[in-house]
C-alpha cells in the first residue's frame, strides 16, 4: 500500500505528464494551423497567378492571331501597313517568349534540375545581344542607354560562368529597368570585373520602391503594383528567379533605391579560374520556381 508521501509524488509525476502532454499536443495545434495558413496563402497566391497569366498571355495571343489572320487574307498591299502589322507580331511574340522562358525556369528550379554548365564567355558580347533584342521596347519608351566604357569600345571581357543563366537574369534586370522607368528616362548600365568578382548592375532614374516593400521585391507570384487597375506588365516571377540563379551560383543580389530617383538592381557573381587550354569560348547563354515546402516540425 502506497504511503501519503508516495501517493502524492505519484499524483505528481502523473499531473506534469499530464502537463507535457497538453503541452505537446498545443504545440502540435499551433504548428498544423500555421501549415494550414501556409497552404490556404499559397493556394491563394497561385489561383491569382494563373488567373493574371490567362490575362498576360491571352492579350498577345489575340493580336498576334488577329493580325495574322488578316496577313493570311492577302488582301493588305499597303508596305507600310504591312511592315506595321509585323513589328506588332514581332514585339507580342518577344513579350510571350520572354514571359514562357522564365516560367520554364520556374518549373526547373522547383523540380531541383537546375545544373550549372560553365563555360568562358564574354560578358559584353552577351550583353549587347541581349540589349539589342530590348531596343524596340526601348525606344517606345524613348530611354537613354549609357553604357560602361567597355562595351563602348568592344573590349572583350571573358570569364568562366553559366552564360544561360546569366542571360536570364540580366533579361529579367534589363526588362524591369525598362519597364519601371519613365518616358524619356534613363537606364545605367555597369560592369566591373576583378579576379574574384562580376559586379554587374542596372539604374533606372523612374519611381523609387516604397521602403516597406523592397523586402518583397523577391517575392514570387507578387508585383508591387497589382489587380485589374496595375499599371505594368509581368507575372512578379522575375525577380524570384533572378535571386534563386544567382545563389545557385554562389552570388549576390541587391535591388535598392537610388540617392535621388530610380532603383538599382545589382548582382555580384564568383568568377572561376580560366583554363586557356581546355575552355570552350562562347558568346551565347540561355537555363531555366514554385515552392510548397513547408517547415517540418
Amino acid at each position: 500500500m502506497l504511503t501519503d508521501d508516495e501517493l502524492i509524488a505519484e499524483l505528481k509525476e502523473r499531473f506534469d505528464a499530464n502537463k507535457k502532454a497538453l503541452f505537446d499536443l498545443h504545440t502540435v495545434t499551433r504548428k498544423l494551423e500555421e501549415v494550414n495558413t501556409k497552404l490556404a496563402s499559397s493556394e491563394e497566391v497561385k489561383s491569382h497567378f494563373i488567373s493574371h497569366m490567362k490575362n498576360e498571355f491571352n492579350n498577345p495571343l489575340s493580336a498576334i492571331l488577329g493580325i495574322s489572320q488578316q496577313l493570311a487574307s492577302g488582301e493588305i498591299e499597303d508596305v507600310e501597313l504591312l511592315h506595321s502589322m509585323g513589328k506588332i507580331i514581332y514585339h507580342e511574340s518577344f513579350s510571350l517568349d520572354f514571359q514562357l522562358r522564365n516560367i520554364f525556369a520556374a518549373a526547373e528550379l522547383e523540380s531541383g534540375d537546375t545544373a550549372l554548365q560553365m563555360v568562358v564567355v564574354d560578358i559584353c558580347a552577351i550583353l549587347k545581344d541581349l540589349i539589342d533584342s530590348f531596343q524596340h521596347q526601348i525606344g517606345e519608351k524613348e530611354l537613354t542607354l549609357i553604357l560602361p566604357d567597355s562595351m563602348q569600345c568592344g573590349e572583350e571581357q571573358p570569364f568562366k560562368m553559366d552564360a544561360e543563366k546569366f542571360k536570364l537574369i540580366a533579361s529579367n534586370m534589363i526588362s524591369n529597368a525598362i519597364e519601371f522607368n519613365k518616358p524619356g528616362g534613363e537606364i545605367n548600365l555597369n560592369i566591373e570585373l576583378s579576379d574574384e568578382k562580376l559586379y554587374f548592375s542596372i539604374e533606372n532614374n523612374g519611381p523609387q520602391i516604397d521602403p516597406d516593400m523592397l523586402a518583397k521585391v523577391y517575392d514570387r507570384f507578387s508585383q508591387l503594383d497589382s489587380g485589374s487597375t496595375k499599371a505594368h506588365v509581368g507575372h512578379g516571377l522575375g525577380l524570384s528567379i533572378c535571386k534563386a540563379l544567382v545563389e545557385i551560383m554562389d552570388g549576390e543580389i541587391e535591388v535598392a533605391n537610388c540617392e535621388e530617383e530610380g532603383v538599382r538592381t545589382a548582382i555580384k557573381l564568383p568568377l572561376l579560374a580560366i583554363d586557356p587550354d581546355g575552355e570552350t569560348f562562347s558568346l551565347e547563354g540561355n537555363d531555366f520556381l514554385f515552392d510548397d515546402q513547408i517547415e517540418a516540425f
